[in-house]
């Protein structure tokens, strides 16, 4: 694979007696292939006419995920389009730097292309030196991926070292003529080490997630909307709730979820002396029994009416109180109440409308 860093950058305008120009860049390849660049730039102008903007040039190849302009006010406007197999960026500077003045700001940039594994091939052009402009000096340190192994090297940098399991080469010209383009071709090996790892992860995180897939659903029972029954008072009194729930049972998961509302209207109605308040109690019990078995799960949820909401029961305010937790749960409310039904329905909850037997 060849990993070309061709960087040219150049002049916005082209008169100029003389620039002289001090380059520090760290080029750094990551495992993923992402190039990643930063280069301060001492720019000195030594010309007759004022300098505003500098441009940059990058090949197509190189997909650019991230570009940053700045000096130590903060960041520089830039514009970005394509031109031929190049994609060129435009800034320009805070205010145009004058005849006999110095500036120093950086270009951050990173690049990224699809991974090859295997033998690399990376050639570096230097950044500065298609342009018209003499660099009087020219430091690069250039990282290779961690792990990773040289072949060979050309030309042999003036120093190479390892730094946190890095290779590094650094080199550093002189007085480079405008237009001359030298370069480092770079030949490693990639680390299989990284890739192996890589593989044990990915294969690790698959199996992670299927088991915590498999873990919720075995012994968190997540259940489908259509799986969570919430009864209300009606289907309680008529004692409706536990055939429909043990035949549902037989065939899948059930959740019963019981409104708070709906038992305290039950327990309301005992203590007046009301069979229905009993008949609704007895269901519950036999719910529970249900649930003790692993037949199915019971839970109890919703906030408890006041005393007062009790009292107006009959108008409406308790199945309310239900609709509202079906909607909020989005489960199937279990009803013997046509008009409950009705009102369910038109309310876009899912409902469940079961035939009472005479009380």
């Amino acid at each position: 694979m060849i990993a070309a860093l061709l960087f040219v950058q150049c002049p916005f305008i082209s008169a100029y007696d003389e620039v002289n120009i001090k380059v520090e860049r760290i080029i750094s390849i990551d495992w993923t292939d992402t190039v990643h660049v930063k280069e301060t730039v001492i720019l000195r102008n030594n010309g007759t006419l004022p300098i505003s903007s500098r441009m940059l040039k990058i090949p197509k190849e190189f997909k650019i995920t991230n570009i940053q302009i700045f000096d130590d006010q903060g960041k520089l406007a830039y514009l970005s389009d394509e031109v031929g197999n190049y994609t060129r960026i435009t800034w320009w500077f805070r205010k145009p730097i004058q005849p006999g003045y110095t500036y120093t700001y950086t270009v951050e940039i990173s690049t990224s292309r699809a991974i090859q594994f295997g033998l690399k091939r990376v050639v570096h052009e230097w950044l500065i030196t298609s342009a018209e402009w003499p660099t009087l000096s020219l430091e690069t340190w250039i990282k290779l991926p961690e792990g990773t192994k040289i072949i060979s090297v050309d030309p042999t940098p003036r120093e190479s070292y390892t730094e946190r399991n890095r290779e590094v080469l650094y080199y550093s010209l002189e007085n480079i003529a405008p237009f001359s383009a030298p370069r480092v071709i770079i030949i490693y090996q990639a680390s299989l080490v990284w890739y192996s790892w890589i593989i044990a992860l990915g294969i690790l995180t698959v199996a992670l997630v299927g088991l915590g897939v498999f873990f919720v659903r075995k012994y968190l029972m997540v259940y489908p909307s259509e799986n969570i029954i919430i009864p209300d008072t009606s289907a309680l009194v008529n004692c409706m709730v536990i055939n429909y729930v043990k035949e549902r049972a037989a065939k899948e998961k059930i959740l019963v979820d019981v409104p708070r509302a709906a038992v305290a209207e039950l327990e309301h109605l005992a203590n007046q002396r009301n069979e229905k308040g009993f008949k609704g109690l007895k269901e519950l019990e036999s719910l529970r029994e249900l649930a003790n078995q692993k037949k199915v799960k019971l839970i109890f949820s919703g906030r408890r009416p006041g005393f007062q909401e009790l009292k107006l029961a009959q108008s409406g305010g308790i199945d309310d109180m239900v609709r509202y937790m079906a909607r909020k749960k989005k489960g199937t409310l279990l009803t013997c109440d046509k008009i409950q039904a009705m009102i369910t329905k038109a309310e876009g909850v899912r409902v469940v409308l079961l035939e009472s037997t005479p009380s």
